[in-house]
């Protein structure tokens, strides 16, 4: 049995580049009044603050980065530039850099009970 009775809903919506996750996963959200998390988002920011701060210990420094962040302030940005684009590929191909987004994405799970 599910602890008070209450049932943690989360939709995953999973594609090709450019399919049209986002828009989807939005209107959702939208429509249910839930709060929408772009996984893909958060990996742009992070490699936006390593081109931008160029740090040594890449882990390290998202940890240190990610433990505050305000995510809606992210969303806010504008982080679909090219240079961005061709980081993000690396970037995402480390185990490491994925630890750091979960850690960050259950973090806010429990802050805001509609996720």
């Amino acid at each position: 049995m599910f602890k008070n009775n209450i049932l943690s809903l989360r939709i995953a919506c999973d594609g090709e580049s450019s399919s049209g996750k986002s828009t989807a996963a939005k209107l959702i959200s939208k429509k249910y009044n839930l709060f929408c998390m772009n996984s893909g988002l958060l990996f742009r920011y992070a490699s936006h603050l390593i081109l931008q701060n160029k740090p040594k210990n890449i882990i390290s420094f998202l940890g240190k980065k990610f433990k505050n962040l305000n995510y809606r302030k992210v969303a806010q940005l504008n982080l679909h530039s090219e240079k961005i684009s061709n980081h993000v590929a690396i970037l995402a191909k480390k185990k490491k850099n994925h630890q750091k987004k979960r850690k960050f994405q259950k973090k806010n799970k429990k802050k805001n009970k509609k996720i």
